[in-house]
């Protein structure tokens, strides 16, 4: 079974009498604590030997001393509490604390020798101990530690000048060789922030005090989870009402970024510079993603050679041209579109969103004026767009890409009443492209001449 020795091993220096004096201790009182690995108390008789070193590792040994128990005098460990008189089976050396430094091993069994040794130092005069005036030519250097006491200082041995104690490491806290209490703020979760702030003189660590000593996953070291009720990061302050938890929400949609259990709604803001732009928001043909999924188009948008413009009435007889004007588009793709944020421009500069949910089935023809009364009822009237009689453009994009464009002149087939229609057989989004693919409507619809919504005239 691997043992250890906590290192509580208590270094107090007793003799029978308070005297001054310079001398070796005849005898140094031993006490420590024994367990195995898994911190669990022993109890039996061990053997244990003890050396005093000139050196921290390595080194020289300068006294030793076995208590076997083959021999009949091993040590005694009862829960793990032992106590041992070195001296009394090997005399210490009358010049073995020379003024040098001296270090102290203990080794249990057959198991290696316990680490770290413990300092030792020679001094001239007597120390008091908060339970009796003690003669010693030997004790621990007068200090008081700045290191916290955390796991990996366990086992650390020290005088405390002011509390005029001898303190020793447990792992959690700096307790007192003979029980008296606590030689420095205590760290009991292991987190390495003691339960005081550095305004307190038993402070350790110098760092704010930790204000939940029982949790090591509280501290001031730690960030605000901001759920679950617990100040995290020991500022006063619990989830939403840290600052490290406010809703970051630029645009007032109720989405932050970073997305944030504190806000309205808790899922990523992708742009919090703009109120319609959130998870919530309808995704519109725009190049742009809108509901913050990854895809600036969702599948129904269209892309290019879906949508041909197919009919065009730059110049209307029987209504005028501010209410008269139309264009038509026919849907190629084989699957139902939406053209929601599609956006229309002609050539002077003029353009139109698409700001309704139109729906277009396969093989459907979608018709736009400039009023809700050309001479038919449109299927989407629009503003911010007129098609001039002497050439102009339109030209279909989504979000930066052109879906289709057709560019016209006076030498294209149109006249005044007369729309020009695309040739069925040339329904194409470079095809229309070419004059020689368009010819004039024949057939009415008010008067003037076009298919508005419906099948074009065959081309002669």
């Amino acid at each position: 079974m691997n043992k250890r020795v906590i290192f509580v091993i208590s270094l107090i220096i007793i003799l029978s009498v308070a005297l001054i004096s310079a001398e070796v201790p005849e005898v140094i009182n031993y006490q420590g604590n024994l367990t195995d690995s898994e911190g669990n108390p022993l109890n039996g008789v061990f053997s244990m030997v003890f050396t005093i070193w000139d050196q921290v590792q390595d080194g020289q040994w300068l006294w030793q001393e076995e208590h076997l128990d083959g021999q009949g005098n091993g040590v005694v460990v009862t829960d793990g509490f032992f106590n041992v008189l070195l001296g009394e089976l090997t005399l210490l050396p009358g010049d073995i604390f020379d003024g040098s430094d001296r270090w102290l091993s203990i080794r249990v069994g057959a198991d290696p020798e316990i680490s770290p040794r413990v300092r030792l130092s020679s001094v001239a005069y007597s120390y008091h101990s908060a339970s009796a005036d003690v003669a010693s030519g030997l004790s621990l250097t007068p200090t008081i530690v700045s290191d916290p006491c955390n796991p990996d200082s366990r086992g650390t041995v020290y005088y405390h000048e002011e509390l005029d104690e001898l303190c020793y490491c447990n792992g959690l806290a700096w307790v007192q060789v003979d029980g008296g209490g606590a030689c420095q703020c205590e760290d009991l979760d292991g987190d390495y922030y003691d339960n005081c702030d550095p305004s307190n003189t038993l402070d350790t660590d110098g760092l704010p005090a930790d204000c939940d000593d029982t949790n090591d996953q509280i501290n001031p070291g730690m960030s605000e989870i901001c759920s679950g009720g617990l100040d995290e990061d020991c500022d006063g302050y619990v989830d939403c009402n840290d600052t490290d938890c406010y809703c970051m929400d630029g645009d007032d949609d109720g989405y932050g970024d970073p997305a944030n259990v504190c806000c309205p709604y808790p899922e990523y803001d992708c742009d919090d510079g703009d109120f319609n732009i959130n998870p919530e928001a309808v995704e519109i043909c725009d190049g742009v993603d809108n509901d913050c999924d990854a895809l600036t188009t969702e599948d129904a948008c269209p892309v290019f050679g879906d949508i041909v413009i197919c009919e065009i009435m730059p110049n209307p007889a029987t209504e005028s041209d501010i209410v008269g004007e139309w264009f038509e588009v026919v849907n190629l793709s084989g699957k139902t579109l939406t053209l929601r944020g599609v956006v229309i421009s002609d050539g002077g500069g003029g353009n139109f969103q698409i700001n309704t949910d139109l729906i277009v089935e396969p093989g459907d023809y979608v018709t736009f004026a400039n009023s809700d009364s050309p001479g038919f009822t449109p299927d989407y009237d629009y503003t911010g767009l007129s098609l001039n009689n002497t050439g102009d453009a339109i030209i279909i994009t989504v979000g930066e890409t052109v879906i289709d464009g057709v560019y016209y002149t006076t030498d294209w087939p149109y006249g005044s009443g007369v729309s020009m229609s695309l040739n069925n057989s040339y329904f194409d989004p470079d095809q229309n492209d070419v004059i020689e693919n368009w010819c004039s409507s024949t057939s009415s619809y008010n008067g003037d001449l076009g298919t508005p919504g419906m099948v074009n005239d065959a081309c002669p």
